[in-house]
C-alpha cells in the first residue's frame, strides 16, 4: 500500500523539477540598444532600456510597445505665490503652547549603541550553520542556472594607438583561454576614440527546481536560534 502512494508522488516530482519548461533571461547590450527579455512558455516580456519602452505577448495577445512614463512632482502655478524658505522652517517649527511637554514631539533620535565583537564571536556557531547553509544553496543555484548564449565583441579603441595596441595585446589571450561556450572576440579600431562593447547573452533555468532549492534553504535555516538572536541584538543596541 506504500508503494501505491510513493511511486505516483516519485513520478510527479519527476515531472515538475526535470520536465517543466525553462525560463529564459536574455540579453541584448550595444552602442545604441539594450534590450532584455524574459521569456517562459508561451508568454514573454521585452523591455528596451533605451527608449525606455516595455512589450510583450501572451499566447495570441499581443502588448504592443508602451513608454514607462516617469513620475514627476506637481509643479507650482506662476500665479500662485511662493513662500520664502525661511517662512517655512518656522512653520514647520511651531509648537502650540496648549500641547504639553510630554506630548510634544521630540525630534532627536535615540542613537543605537554600537555592539563589541565578541558578541558575534559568541555567537560564532550559528554564524557557521547560516554560511554553511547560504553557500549550499548559492551552490545549488548555480548548478540550476544554465549558460545557453554568451556572445560580446569587445573593440579596443583609445587616443593613443600605442595604448590601444597594448591593450589588445593584453586582452586578446585572456580571452583565448576562456572556456570555448564564451564566444568573445576582441578588435582593435585605431581610429576611434572610446572602447566599445556589444554582446548577447542568454540565461535558463527551471523555476521549479530554484522553487524546490530555496524552500529547502527556508526549510533547513534554524529560525528559533535566529528569533532569539534578533532579541538579544535589540536588547544590546536599545541598551535595555
Amino acid at each position: 500500500m506504500i508503494w501505491l502512494l510513493i511511486i505516483p508522488l516519485g513520478l510527479g516530482a519527476a515531472l515538475v523539477l526535470f520536465i517543466t519548461p525553462r525560463l529564459y533571461l536574455v540579453g541584448e547590450v550595444g552602442t545604441e540598444t539594450a534590450r532584455f527579455t524574459i521569456r517562459w512558455l508561451w508568454a514573454s516580456l521585452t523591455y528596451n532600456a533605451s527608449s525606455k519602452q516595455y512589450s510583450g505577448r501572451i499566447l495570441f495577445f499581443k502588448i504592443k510597445p508602451r513608454e514607462i512614463s516617469p513620475e514627476h512632482p506637481a509643479k507650482p502655478s506662476p500665479d500662485e505665490p511662493s513662500i520664502p524658505l525661511e517662512i517655512k522652517d518656522s512653520i514647520l517649527k511651531f509648537k502650540p503652547s496648549f500641547i504639553s511637554k510630554n506630548e510634544q514631539i521630540d525630534d532627536k533620535r535615540v542613537e543605537a549603541k554600537s555592539v563589541e565583537p565578541w558578541f558575534w564571536w559568541e555567537h560564532r556557531d550559528l554564524l557557521k550553520v547560516l554560511l554553511k547553509r547560504v553557500w549550499r544553496w548559492l551552490r545549488n543555484l548555480m548548478r540550476a542556472l544554465r549558460v545557453d548564449e554568451f556572445r560580446m565583441r569587445i573593440i579596443c579603441a583609445t587616443s593613443d594607438a600605442a595604448l590601444t595596441g597594448i591593450l589588445f595585446g593584453v586582452l586578446q589571450p585572456l580571452v583565448y583561454n576562456l572556456p570555448r561556450r564564451f564566444d568573445i572576440t576582441v578588435d582593435a579600431d585605431f581610429e576611434r576614440s572610446k572602447p566599445q562593447i556589444e554582446g548577447t547573452g542568454s540565461l535558463s533555468f527551471r523555476p521549479a527546481v530554484v522553487l524546490g532549492i530555496t524552500l529547502w534553504l527556508a526549510l533547513r535555516l534554524p529560525w528559533i536560534r535566529l528569533y532569539y538572536l534578533k532579541r538579544e541584538w535589540n536588547k544590546k543596541t536599545r541598551g535595555d
